[in-house]
């Protein structure tokens, strides 16, 4: 075959360079092609939507629609991307959306029954095909989480409450991480945590870059924002409250097990598309092959976690314009897919208590518990956080006001002098 024909391998690899280029050929987005890109894929959702809750038994007109919306969402996830040193954080969300918008398609057109809206007596505080394209713990509907059933002003005050703790805590992280004496390479757009090691603060800022960009950042940044769009929809729109469910995490330093930090005390805004496209398939496939029931249980659940870690990929890749390390599997030390390694071996933890648990009867809990799941989530994670610094996460995360800066910077200095002195 002519390798330069258009339908020989070169064009091949053409077409699948133009629906997802390297990371060297990717072009600044203007505002309004960033909007295009974060708009379309969604907009391209609703006629899946639409014929789901029409006629969820005829799947073939959804299946036929789902790849022009797949490669869509990939081609505007991966198209383009804004300044890295300051605004990363929106390639980052661009390669998530890619990813999340291809599953959240791929779960619309798979479904044989449609979900049932049932908050608010069954009238949806928007269209109910909106309700169903804009949610992704699918609050209100008979398969999502319970909605949040505080009375109204409670339910905006403590929400209010709770947004503004969060951003107190952001603004101070902020400050502190993107600090030269914590994070020496912030100014390059950088970072790693041996610069932070090998940086004044030695030890402290790293193990402070660590959790922020862990664990910290995600939770105030999940959970404050949620709490206040719910809040200010529900003042506006007080039928929208149905729409929004308990706030997405519950205590996580309360988890005394792997199983519980990911289960039950972590965010859970993927799980129920992840249990239905990894979990379920998986555990189905395995008990087709014969495999013991225990076995089902633990592939499905490397299953959900490898799809997760897949995810998580995704956005490395939007990040990787302006980087060595390019994206896509990338890691450190030879560690290479580090950030999905990470979730994979979330679920080696969970496997782990469950044979605990049936060979010795000992169930993991308790204070014990809780030193063995931050052992175990903290250890496993170093590769993947020093990926994410490498990819210049720190200076991309979104810039706070920063009105705590003369309170941190004076506390950074003054440690500095302790250490040095």
């Amino acid at each position: 075959m002519d390798v330069d024909s258009p339908t020989g391998p070169s064009g091949l690899h053409a077409l699948a360079r133009w629906f997802l280029p390297h990371a060297s050929e990717r072009q600044m987005h203007s505002t309004q092609s960033l909007l295009f890109t974060l708009l379309l894929p969604s907009l391209l959702q609703l006629p899946i939507g639409w014929h789901l809750l029409h006629y969820p038994q005829h799947r073939l007109p959804r299946l036929i629609m789902l790849p022009f919306v797949v490669l869509t969402a990939i081609r505007c996830g991966f198209s383009g991307h804004v300044e890295y040193t300051t605004q990363s954080w929106l390639n980052l969300d661009l390669g998530i959306s890619a990813f999340f918008t291809s599953i959240r398609a791929i779960w619309l057109a798979t479904k044989t029954e449609a979900p049932k809206y049932i908050a608010n007596d069954g009238k949806p505080a928007q269209p109910l095909l909106l309700e169903l394209i804009g949610t992704m713990r699918f609050a209100g509907f008979d398969i999502g989480v319970p909605s949040a059933s505080e009375p109204r002003w409670d339910f905006i005050v403590n929400r209010l409450i709770t947004s503004a703790w969060c951003y107190i805590g952001w603004d101070i992280l902020d400050v502190a991480v993107k600090h030269p004496l914590v994070n020496p390479a912030t100014h390059l757009g950088i970072g790693s945590l041996k610069i932070c090691r090998e940086g004044p603060l030695g030890l402290f800022a790293e193990a402070l870059v660590f959790l922020s960009v862990g664990s910290i950042f995600v939770y105030l940044s999940i959970q404050g924002s949620c709490a206040f769009i719910s809040a200010i929809s529900a003042l506006f729109v007080p039928s929208t409250q149905a729409s929004w469910g308990d706030l997405p995490y519950i205590f996580p330093l309360k988890a005394d097990s792997v199983r519980a930090l990911w289960s039950t005390h972590w965010h859970d805004l993927f799980r129920i598309m992840f249990l239905d496209l990894a979990f379920k398939p998986t555990a189905s496939l395995a008990r087709r092959l014969g495999l013991p029931r225990k076995a089902q249980k633990a592939l499905g659940v490397l299953a959900v976690f490898t799809l997760s870690g897949l995810m998580h990929e995704a956005g490395i890749e939007g990040m990787s314009w302006g980087h060595a390390d390019q994206g896509w599997g990338a890691g450190v030390e030879g560690w290479s897919y580090a950030t999905t390694k990470f979730f994979v071996l979330q679920g080696v933890g969970v496997i782990l208590e469950d044979v605990l648990q049936e060979t010795t009867g000992m169930k993991v809990q308790g204070w014990a518990g809780r030193i063995w799941a931050f052992t175990w989530v903290m250890g496993t994670g170093w590769p993947m956080i020093d990926v994410w610094l490498r990819h210049g996460i720190i200076p991309a995360c979104p810039t706070s006001w920063q009105l705590s800066k003369p309170l941190v910077n004076a506390v950074l200095s003054a440690l500095a002098t302790w250490r040095t002195s």
